[in-house]
């Protein structure tokens, strides 16, 4: 087991694995490409704290888009093209630091 191993939970404390965490990060509408890249770059040596209080904003954020999209559904749309196209310019420039998701 690595040193740096974390621990990912919701607040319903159901353990998720780092796909559902990472899904999260690549929705993000509102994190740029720097963003997303310092968020994966560190994510190892996070506390669990950190990582806690990083999934709630996600959550709200994610939340918040939601509601909007009623009223400005093209917006919205453009925004997730956007954040695909980010996600995708940052698979190209990782390694992906050691990330372990403990049971």
């Amino acid at each position: 087991m690595y040193k740096s191993a974390i621990n990912i939970e919701f607040h319903n404390l159901i353990e998720t694995a780092l796909v559902d965490f990472l899904k999260m990060l690549k929705a993000s509408l509102s994190l740029n490409i720097k963003e997303k890249f310092r968020v994966l770059s560190v994510l190892h040596k996070l506390s669990q704290k950190e990582v806690t209080e990083l999934i709630d904003i996600l959550e709200i954020e994610a939340q918040r888009y939601k509601n909007l999209s009623h009223g400005h559904l093209k917006d919205i749309q453009l925004l997730q093209q956007n954040a695909h196209l980010t996600w995708e310019q940052l698979c190209l420039k990782l390694p992906l630091p050691q990330i372990v998701i403990t049971h």
